[in-house]
């Protein structure tokens, strides 16, 4: 018994020692699995991300816009100016032209006050030598002057802030053999700007563009895109008599027809608002009193046969008030001081609007 117990104890003994020697080669194969695959494989991936993020810096979209914006600002060796409309610059020589734009001219700069052009005055362009990347906005006076046509210049001139399609426009034009100039009756005809209207001049050259904003002036302009003669329409008319016993009204008439010669008269460059003095006459249907008849003696409630005219004051286009004489044919014929009451477009466009 001792002996098979003896046996067991050492068998059992042997056993346990031999357990944890046949088990370490068990744990072995796991601990490759410690470190497994899929991170290494996720590390490739995330390179790539990073090379796809870092691939998107290289974009050129920037820089494009940057070109976009670089295309419209100041041509070097170009200059433009604001010179008056007395002086022949196509017979100067070269150094009699640079003494008149340097003491008789201004040149067109990107200040905040934009420049005004006068209705006697003229836009020049030029080229000097060397110019440097100031272009049109440079201030100090130049020393020389190149040839217009070997400068390759380009210039228009539209109405609005902008040159967008659709507005009117005009080519400046060579002007002798140093400039490219357009007066500014010219200007006005082409445009029909109104005093406060902005200009945009256009200059090109190669692929470089530049655009100098200008504001047109006018002290006085004539009714109608320059026209001075105008049709004062609608009108009322009365020669403030009372139109029946026990009454305070005036009796009024219309003045279906009406013809006027007159100006506006601005009080600054910018201004919308003007002064306007018109000599005008009118055909006036008017009611006539009660002892008008008309010639062959019948009695009528309108007389068609009535006529006036006299001095109409307008007030930048909402109301106008004329003052004169009118004359009424019938059998009684007279002749009496009328007053006329003027609805501007810009009452009428209010009171539509409203």
């Amino acid at each position: 018994m001792r002996r098979t117990t003896v046996t067991c104890v050492v068998f059992l003994a042997a056993a346990s020692l031999s357990t944890p020697a046949d088990a370490a080669p068990k744990k072995k194969p796991p601990k490759p699995a410690a470190t497994p695959d899929p991170p290494p494989s996720e590390k490739p991936d995330e390179k790539t991300e990073k090379a796809e993020k870092a691939e998107k810096p290289e974009k050129t979209e920037k820089p494009a816009k940057s070109e976009k914006s670089g295309k419209s600002g100041p041509i070097g060796g170009v200059r433009a100016y604001v010179c008056p409309d007395g002086t022949s610059i196509d017979v100067l020589e070269p150094k009699t032209f640079l003494t008149f734009l340097s003491k008789k001219c201004h040149p067109i700069g990107r200040k905040k006050e934009a420049t005004t052009i006068d209705g006697d005055e003229r836009i020049v362009v030029v080229c000097v030598p060397g110019g440097g990347s100031d272009g049109s906005d440079g201030d100090e006076k130049p020393t020389d002057v190149d040839e217009i046509a070997s400068c390759g210049v380009k210039g228009t001139i539209a109405r609005g802030e902008d040159d967008a399609e659709g507005n009117a426009s005009a080519r400046l034009s060579g002007d002798g053999d140093l400039a490219l100039s357009i007066k500014a009756p010219r200007l006005a005809k082409a445009l029909t700007p109104s005093n406060g209207v902005v200009l945009t001049l256009t200059l090109t050259k190669g692929d470089a563009q530049d655009r100098l904003t200008l504001v047109y002036r006018t002290s006085v302009e004539g009714y109608g895109h320059g026209l001075y003669v105008w049709l004062p329409l609608p009108m009322l008319t009365t020669d403030f008599t009372f139109s029946g016993q026990n009454t305070s009204g005036y009796r009024l008439g219309v003045s279906p027809f009406a013809l006027a010669v007159g100006a506006k008269f601005f009080p600054s460059p910018t201004s919308s608002a003007y002064v306007g003095l018109s000599a005008f006459g009118a055909w006036n249907l008017v009611v006539p009193n009660d002892t008008q008849t008309l010639s062959n003696g019948t009695q009528v409630r309108i007389n068609y046969k009535a006529a006036g005219g006299g001095l109409l004051f307008d007030a930048s286009g909402w109301v106008g008030i004329g003052v004169g004489v009118g004359h009424t044919f019938t059998s009684d014929a007279r002749t009496d001081f009328r007053g006329w009451l003027y609805f501007g477009p810009r009452l009428l466009e209010a009171l539509t609007d409203f």
